[in-house]
């Protein structure tokens, strides 16, 4: 089990060639997990295949009195998804391939784009499976330097909360706290540095209904970005090159699931993600499912010895 903030399930389920979903907000308790913000973050499953992460999924997701977001995805609270795998889901479906500035040249051919990013295989898994995909042009949305002073606000926070839920009374309770006893002895305690700590320390303070009201507006903004991509291009899901999405899903809350895609010409492991709306996590596990099986491109990891 990973969590994410943006992107730190999908992107490393991505490089090790594993499956990795980043549920809906709300559907598994963030409970004993040291938040970053709790406007995004989600823990989730990293499994070797997607079948392993729905059942994994159906064990933790649930309502928890200790979360109060869990209450939002209520509605999947004792939801079975394995139900969903369903090797005909994407039978029919629209698939719109997001570029998010990979190649900015919107004249190639969908069949050029994705030779050029190495994505020819997967593209013909999902068509396989039988979707219609096609390529969907667009810049990323621009939201990272508010995010960025969202989440270091949620850092200091997230860590002073889950210090004083789990170790109550104790010498250290907030996180300047944490970085004066690192720099004690960095070369232990920090040995890459401790800046986005330091960061977070020195966050200014503000009151939890404005730090709330930045993270709803940051939300609205990302489901309406998402929102309008699919309805533009008539979509039932989105995919893109491994978490080419993540300021996008992540901020809004949606769920997102990557599948091992084969290798790029540098030899790296390539994900397909999957993105779709709120709560769409059943029928994304589906999708998921159903181009994993046609494509047949989950390369089991090679023996690495100690020689």
């Amino acid at each position: 089990i990973g969590t994410e903030t943006e992107g730190s399930i999908i992107a490393p389920a991505t490089a090790a060639g594993v499956v990795g979903l980043k549920p809906s907000l709300g559907l598994v308790s963030r409970h004993r997990v040291i938040l970053i913000t709790d406007q995004t973050d989600t823990p989730g499953p990293l499994t070797r295949t997607v079948a392993d992460a729905a059942t994994l999924l159906t064990v933790i997701s649930g309502e928890d009195p200790a979360d109060p977001t869990t209450s939002d995805a209520a509605e999947l609270a004792k939801t079975d998804f394995t139900t969903f795998l369903d090797p005909d889901a994407l039978d029919g479906k629209r698939v719109g391939f997001y570029t998010g500035g990979i190649v900015s040249d919107p004249d190639l051919t969908d069949e050029a784009y994705f030779a050029a990013i190495g994505f020819t295989e997967a593209v013909t898994g999902l068509q396989a499976a039988g979707a219609e995909v096609s390529v969907v042009w667009g810049d990323p949305l621009d939201n990272q330097d508010d995010f960025t002073s969202l989440g270091v606000i949620g850092l200091r926070d997230g860590v002073a909360a889950y210090l004083e839920t789990t170790n109550p009374g104790g010498l250290i309770v907030s996180i300047a706290d944490v970085v004066d006893s690192n720099a004690a002895d960095l070369h232990r305690y920090a040995p890459f540095g401790q800046n986005i700590l330091e960061a977070a320390a020195d966050a200014p303070e503000v009151s939890r209904e404005e730090y709330l009201a930045g993270g709803a507006q940051l939300r609205e903004q990302a489901r309406a970005y998402l929102d309008a991509l699919m309805a533009e291009n008539d979509l039932d899901v989105l995919v893109s090159s491994g978490n080419r999405l993540a300021g996008a899903y992540a901020v809004a809350g949606y769920p997102a699931i990557t599948v091992p895609a084969g290798r790029l010409e540098s030899g790296a492991a390539a994900g397909l993600t999957f993105t779709g709306r709120y709560l769409e996590d059943g029928p994304l596990i589906g999708y998921a499912y159903a181009f994993e099986q046609a494509s047949g491109l989950r390369e089991p990891p090679p023996v690495v010895t100690g020689d």
